[in-house]
């Protein structure tokens, strides 16, 4: 889950439940993999409404779940940099997003929070 593999989770845990029905802790798992779906589908939502106050909350909660997943850590990013969170952009770039996860788009981000800082 940390990846950000929500649908393979879901599918996986709707497997266990058929399994092992009378297992508690299966039911928690699959609406607590239900919650973040809708979560993730939330930030979309209102960064179309321009909400991005409330969509950099949600993201900072999935954040703590799904460390690793890295479409959430763009759409982060990009909600950081239009909050004005410069100085947070670029900390959160240069700290969470690893060597391999670098691409054009997240260099593209340090930039433009790098020039509209002043450094």
């Amino acid at each position: 889950m940390i990846y950000g593999n929500f649908g393979d989770c879901y599918i996986i845990l709707n497997k266990c439940i058929n399994i092992e029905p009378r297992e508690p802790e299966h039911k928690t798992d699959l609406s607590n993999i239900e919650k973040k779906i809708k979560e993730f589908e939330s930030i979309d939502e209102l960064i179309n409404k321009k909400e991005f106050i409330k969509a950099e909350e949600i993201a900072e909660k999935l954040l703590k779940d799904c460390s690793e997943f890295k479409s959430l850590k763009i759409t982060y990013i990009k909600i950081l940099l239009e909050n004005l969170k410069l100085n947070e952009a670029i900390i959160f770039i240069t700290s969470k997003i690893s060597q391999d996860e670098k691409n054009d788009e997240i260099d593209y981000y340090l930039a433009l929070a790098f020039y509209y800082d002043g450094q």
